[in-house]
């Protein structure tokens, strides 16, 4: 066949009409998600996935909002378990509202996310951000990803390279090739890679035992839990916590915070850090949490801290926000009167922050 410029004009229109025709399938299926793009009150990550991210970026960097707050983190920042408005970044702008002009707070938490996916998502959100907000947990201190790998979320990084915008013709025909990479989350809820992972695991599984459906109430105190409940939430704990160790400047999350804070200073944005809250009573007396080594971690992430001039909030000293045990759910979990607390507190910090 020869290639002349007719046939160069037919397949250039061949293309884009297969472009524009995922591009209507893409759409459709994001359409359920439009009303989470656009900013509203206790913003949230759409069922706080990270496929969700590059859509976001797109409506911080066009937010008109006079002061920007980016709130990263895992699921005790996040309130996954509850409403997008009872987490402790929606309660902080609602505390905000009322002392700033015009505050949008983004929640943009991931579960078992670690100080590098929030490291990443500081970066991607600095240049519209005034103020950052972040948590640091003791069980990031610790591998929770495969093979123990510090990142629970690999396709973070990917997904950040898909920036999808949808402000003009251009954008909208090039749509399909900008968010290619998010389709294959969007079907099936989760990377291909994990997705496949657990249908072999479930088809491979020997265990004849199936997993009893949990007995946890989210709702209800951790006092108040049956003791089945009480006994499945302390498992859980133990599992998650048992592989903390003593650490050195070499942990990679202890890096990734000082990558943060170089990111603070080089910004000059207002940073400010808090360590998640735990009920300490329940979990030393059921020998879940080793005091020595739960301070030697804490006491370098203060150090860390101090070093790039991060103010942080420690919520297990002094109990700044009045927590009680009928706040926890679990002992690192909070229940929504709880968030409401710290983030009163979160408040009146950044009011004395603030110029």
């Amino acid at each position: 066949m020869i290639i002349n410029w007719k046939n160069l004009g037919l397949i250039l229109l061949l293309t884009l009409l297969w472009l524009k025709l995922f591009d209507l399938v893409s759409l459709r299926l994001t359409h359920r998600w439009q009303q989470f793009f656009t900013y509203f009150d206790g913003y949230r990550l759409p069922a706080a996935l990270s496929i969700f991210v590059p859509f976001t970026l797109d409506i911080i960097r066009s937010d008109p909002a006079e002061t920007i707050i980016i709130f990263p983190g895992d699921s005790t920042s996040g309130g996954l378990l509850y409403h997008h408005s009872q987490a402790i970044p929606a309660y902080l702008n609602q505390e905000l509202t009322r002392r700033l002009p015009n505050p949008h707070t983004y929640n943009l938490a991931l579960s078992g996310a670690h100080l590098n996916e929030q490291y990443l998502l500081i970066e991607a959100t600095l240049n519209s951000a005034d103020i950052i907000i972040f948590p640091i947990h003791y069980s990031f201190f610790t591998g929770k990803g495969d093979n123990g790998s510090f990142t629970l979320h690999p396709e973070l990084e990917q997904l950040l390279m898909a920036e999808p915008s949808l402000d003009n013709l251009a954008e909208k025909l090039w749509y399909t090739y900008k968010v290619r990479r998010l389709l294959p989350y969007l079907t099936l809820g989760q990377s291909p890679k994990i997705w496949l992972k657990t249908k072999v695991d479930t088809l491979t599984r020997t265990d004849p035992d199936i997993k009893p459906p949990s007995r946890i109430n989210p709702g209800l105190p951790f006092s108040k839990q049956t003791p089945m409940a009480q006994a499945e939430i302390l498992e859980q704990n133990r599992l998650l916590w048992e592989k903390i160790s003593y650490i050195d400047n070499n942990n990679p999350n202890l890096a990734y915070l000082r990558r943060i804070g170089q990111l603070k200073q080089a910004s000059h944005k207002l940073f400010l850090a808090y360590f998640v809250p735990l009920d300490l009573d329940t979990l030393v007396q059921n020998q879940i949490l080793d005091l020595d080594k739960y301070n030697q971690i804490i006491n370098l992430s203060k150090q860390t801290l101090a070093d790039f001039d991060i103010p942080y909030i420690d919520f297990n000293q002094d109990n700044p926000a009045e927590l009680t045990a009928n706040d926890f759910y679990n002992p690192d979990h909070l229940l929504p009167q709880g968030n409401r607390k710290v983030a009163r507190i979160l408040a009146d910090q950044l009011s004395s922050l603030l110029p």
